[in-house]
């Protein structure tokens, strides 16, 4: 790799920011192609590493009332932590009944961060007129969806996409090192090469206790 391509981020910041460097920039690019605007209403679908990363850039953009969804509740609990207003379980209530009972009219922007095909068709759903959606998770190759192209229309709404953009992994290791992004809250544990093992297993039945897990060769 040709030095130009290495980007430097401080020793003080560490392995866990470091580890979200090119995640962060992944969500940097997201966010300035959603084209978000302060005072509006937010929704993101998922709160993983990316989900809880595009929660900070959101909430501190600022917008109105933010919104966030998740099955699991450890991660929930870290989304409204951080500063989600509302956090719904999709696994356990109705995601739009939860969000038209705090926004009628639906939501000015919505992210998928999650990947899941059904979580993206719901979303389409809440987006408010000339409201935009976001594809931003990775769903399988053969997914589909089921959308209403003349609702898109009358609601004169976008839907874009977002994935991994050149030259952001610079602004993302300077933001990570202005103590912005809380990753300490992302990066939930931290394994050196002997414990490859355990970490995952941890990653595999742990998703209730742990968000991003690294393996750190110094340890």
């Amino acid at each position: 790799m040709p030095a130009s391509h290495v980007v430097r981020i401080s020793p003080k910041a560490g392995v866990k920011a470091g580890i979200l460097v090119e995640t962060l920039a992944c969500v940097l690019n997201g966010y300035e192609r959603l084209g978000f605007e302060a005072g509006r209403t937010a929704m993101i679908l998922g709160a993983g590493a990316v989900g809880l990363l595009w929660n900070q850039m959101l909430k501190h953009s600022p917008s109105t009332y933010l919104v966030q969804s998740e099955p699991v509740a450890y991660r929930r609990q870290i989304a409204t932590e951080l500063g989600a207003d509302l956090v719904v379980d999709p696994s356990s209530e109705s995601v739009a009944a939860r969000v038209r009972e705090v926004l009628p009219e639906g939501v000015d922007f919505i992210v998928d961060a999650s990947g899941d095909p059904r979580a993206v068709e719901e979303g389409i759903a809440l987006v408010r007129k000339a409201g935009t959606f976001m594809i931003f998770g990775v769903c399988p190759q053969e997914s589909e969806i089921r959308i209403n192209p003349h609702e898109i229309y009358q609601r004169e709404m976008r839907v874009i996409a977002s994935k991994m953009p050149p030259r952001k992994l610079n602004q993302a290791a300077r933001l990570l090192e202005s103590g912005k992004i809380d990753y300490e809250r992302i990066v939930t544990t931290v394994r050196g090469l002997d414990d490859v093992a355990d970490a995952i297993r941890m990653f595999t039945e742990g998703r209730d206790r742990n968000v991003k897990i690294v393996i750190d060769p110094r340890l």
